[in-house]
């Protein structure tokens, strides 16, 4: 799999408000049972509203296609991690909207809190910081190393620290939600989590902060219990 295989993939988060535009990254996944999930930040899906437009590619002429979030879920009824900046939002069934070829494989996804990517591994981060409706729908890409084993940080929409790692490299603004994918073996790309934000001190050093993907299993153990 090239790294432009997986643009279908990427969708681009736009909520309008109070005269500025509040972007971020997500993507759709489906479950062993059938049931799709928009996935992407807390921040990001707490900041959404019935308005909010969704950008995905247009897989005819490859420019972005948009369309409003309540015709994915009417009442845009998130489900947010206790403590993780992560948040799915199960896509209601809807015979004019096709979603089959923008869906990942939950089987894509790291499921153990102890598997983190190797130093020695590069992983790519994807995120859509802009749109452009005459321009083609391809997402950001950055490459990067992973600078920690599994870590925590602090998340002060919940509260709490929550399990992750970080990378050698910043994230920039419109990432959040974003997908971080090995592409070591590739036929069979690992996804290990999403980009929360950037890490930085007063010396000017900044670091990725990558939510762990387990939390992705945990939140869907959840909806399937409410």
């Amino acid at each position: 799999m090239k790294k432009n295989d997986m643009f279908k993939h990427i969708v681009a988060i736009r909520t309008a408000k109070n005269n500025n535009v509040i972007g971020g990254t997500g993507f759709f996944v489906k479950t062993e049972d059938k049931k799709i999930f928009l996935v992407t930040a807390n921040h990001v899906a707490r900041d959404t509203t019935i308005n909010t437009d969704i950008w995905v590619r247009n897989m005819a002429t490859g420019l972005p296609f948009a369309f409003k979030i309540n015709q994915l879920n009417k009442m845009v009824m998130w489900l947010y991690h206790p403590i993780a900046d992560i948040a799915i939002l199960e896509v209601e069934p809807n015979e004019k909207l096709d979603l089959s070829l923008y869906v990942l494989s939950i089987s894509l996804f790291e499921k153990s809190f102890t598997t983190v990517p190797e130093r020695e591994s590069i992983v790519t981060m994807y995120g859509m910081p802009d749109i452009y409706t005459d321009l083609e729908f391809a997402p950001f890409t950055c490459d990067s190393y992973p600078a920690s084993n599994l870590w925590v940080s602090y998340f002060d929409v919940t509260g709490s620290q929550y399990k992750c790692f970080m990378l050698d490299k910043p994230s920039t603004q419109g990432f959040s939600g974003g997908p971080v994918i090995s592409f070591a073996k590739a036929d069979a790309p690992i996804c290990y989590g999403i980009i929360h934000g950037t890490r930085q001190d007063n010396t000017g050093g900044k670091l990725a902060i990558v939510v762990h993907s387990a939390y992705l299993f945990e939140l869907i153990e959840y909806a399937k219990n409410t």
